[in-house]
C-alpha cells in the first residue's frame, strides 16, 4: 500500500446507445388473425445469462498529472530511518555524493528504491536513483534537474513507464516532486448497467497496489478524493462494487489490461459511506479487556490510524502521535490504531517500537477494517467526533493540525 495520498479528477467520454428508435403514429398497422394468435402465445425469449466471470479491456496507458512529493534528508537522518525499517529492503549501504547530497527512499511504491539530489542548487541539481536495486548508486547516470518536469523512463512490473521528475522544497529542503502514477480507462456493460471505470496504480503495480474508479453517478468525471464513493481498492478480496441491482467483486490483471468481475452474493448492499457527517461505520476489534466494537467508545472523540510497518511515514507519524498521546488521552481522546499489512507479529512489534500503548489492531481483522474505511494509502487518519460522526480524513500531515487542537 503506498505511503502517499494523490488526487486526480478528469474527464471521460460519454457514450450514448439507442436501444429502440421508431416511427409512433395515432393507429396501429392492422395485422391478420393468424398475426394476432401468434402475438397472443409466443413468449418473451429468455434473457441469455451472462457469463461470469466478465473481463473488460482497458485502453493505452497513461501517466497522471498527479504528484508525490518526497522529502529528502541528510545522509545521518536516512541511515537512521532506514535503520528501523526491513532490512532486507535495498537501503543505501554507505554515503555517497557531496557534504550537500541529500537522499530519500520510495521513488517506487512497494520496492523502496532510494534516490540522492546532488547539489543542491536548482540550476544544476541532479538526481540518482537505484535502480538496479544493490544498495549503491555509483553505477546510475544522473537526470538533470530543474523547476520544470523532466520525463524519462522507468522499467518496473515488467513494463517501461513514463514517469516525470522535477525539484521541489519542503520546510526549506530539496525535495522531489514526481509523477509516478498510471492509469487506463474501460467501460463495464452489463445487462443492467453500463458503467465507465478507471485502473490507476504507482508504477504500474496494478494488481498488487491498483484501485479502481467506478462513474457510478454517471457524470463524465472519476471522483477519487479520499472520501469517494468511486473510489474502490483493488488489491483486495473484500472489494465489491454495486452496480445496477446485483454487487460484483473485481480483480484487475496485472499488467492493467482488463478487469474482470464476478457476482458476490455474499452482501446486502452498497459501502457505507465514509464521507464528513456520516455514522462512522461499526467494527469489532480485541481489546486490553476483551472484545470491544467502535460504539464502546461513544461519548468520547476517536482518532483511527491506519499504519504500515514499511512505510516510513507512518513512523514519522507514530513518534509524533506518541508524543501527543498523553494530552489526547487526558483531553478525553481515544486513540486507535489499525494495520494494513498481513504480518502480525511484525506489525506489533512496529507499534511497541514507536510507544503506542493504546489499542493496535493487527491481523485479518485489520485488513476488513482498513477495507471498511477504504484506506488506500498510509498513514491515513479518521477524525470521529462523540456522537460517531465522522469529521474528518486524510494524512498526518493533513490532519496533524486539527489533532493537536484537541489538546
Amino acid at each position: 500500500m503506498p505511503c502517499v495520498v494523490e488526487r486526480l479528477i478528469g474527464p471521460i467520454t460519454g457514450f450514448i446507445v439507442l436501444v429502440g428508435l421508431g416511427a409512433c403514429s395515432e393507429t396501429s398497422p392492422q395485422r391478420s388473425p393468424q398475426q394476432r394468435e401468434t402475438a397472443k402465445t409466443t413468449p418473451e425469449p429468455e434473457p441469455e445469462p451472462e457469463p461470469e466471470p466478465r473481463r473488460f479491456a482497458t485502453g493505452p496507458l497513461r501517466l497522471m498529472p498527479a504528484v508525490s512529493l518526497l522529502p529528502s534528508f541528510d545522509w545521518e537522518t536516512y541511515a537512521s530511518i532506514t535503520n528501523n525499517l526491513n532490512p532486507e529492503w535495498p537501503w543505501l549501504r554507505e554515503q555517497s555524493g557531496t557534504a550537500d547530497s541529500r537522499f530519500g527512499f520510495n521513488f517506487v511504491v512497494g520496492a523502496n528504491l532510494s534516490w540522492r539530489i546532488d547539489p543542491r542548487a536548482p540550476s544544476d541539481a541532479s538526481l540518482r536513483i537505484d535502480r538496479d536495486a544493490d544498495g549503491s548508486l555509483a553505477d546510475e547516470q544522473p537526470i538533470a534537474l530543474g523547476e520544470a518536469f523532466v520525463e524519462t523512463t522507468f522499467e518496473h512490473s515488467g513494463m517501461t513507464l513514463p514517469v516525470a521528475v522535477r525539484l521541489a522544497e519542503v520546510r526549506g529542503e530539496p525535495a522531489l516532486e514526481l509523477r509516478r502514477e498510471h492509469y487506463r480507462d474501460g467501460r463495464v456493460t452489463l445487462a443492467d448497467s453500463s458503467v465507465a471505470f478507471r485502473i490507476q496504480a504507482t508504477m504500474g503495480s496494478f494488481a498488487k497496489q491498483g484501485s479502481v474508479l467506478f462513474d457510478l453517478n454517471g457524470d463524465g468525471v472519476f471522483d477519487d478524493g479520499p472520501l469517494s464513493d468511486e473510489l474502490f481498492a483493488g488489491d483486495s478480496p473484500a472489494s465489491y462494487v454495486s452496480l445496477g441491482e446485483r454487487h460484483w467483486s473485481f480483480e484487475i490483471d496485472e499488467r492493467g489490461d482488463a478487469l474482470t468481475l464476478a457476482l458476490r452474493d455474499d452482501v446486502d448492499g452498497p459501502r457505507p459511506s465514509i464521507a464528513p457527517g456520516a455514522p462512522a461505520p461499526e467494527f469489532k476489534f480485541n481489546a486490553d479487556n476483551g472484545q470491544a466494537a467502535l460504539s464502546d467508545l461513544r461519548g468520547s472523540p476517536v482518532i483511527l490510524e491506519f499504519f504500515a510497518s514499511g512505510c516510513g511515514f507512518s513512523r514519522e507519524a507514530g513518534d509524533e502521535l506518541a508524543t501527543m498521546a498523553p494530552g489526547l488521552e487526558a483531553a478525553g481522546v481515544a486513540l486507535l490504531s489499525i494495520s494494513t499489512e498481513a504480518s502480525a507479529a511484525e506489525e506489533r512489534s512496529f507499534a511497541d517500537s514507536v510507544g503506542k500503548r493504546w489499542p493496535v489492531v493487527v491481523g485479518p481483522n485489520a485488513e476488513r477494517i482498513s477495507q471498511l474505511y477504504r484506506v488506500i494509502a498510509t498513514p491515513t487518519l479518521v477524525l470521529i467526533d462523540k456522537r460517531g460522526v465522522i469529521t474528518g480524513r486524510g494524512s498526518w500531515h493533513e490532519l496533524r493540525e486539527e489533532i493537536e487542537s484537541q489538546i
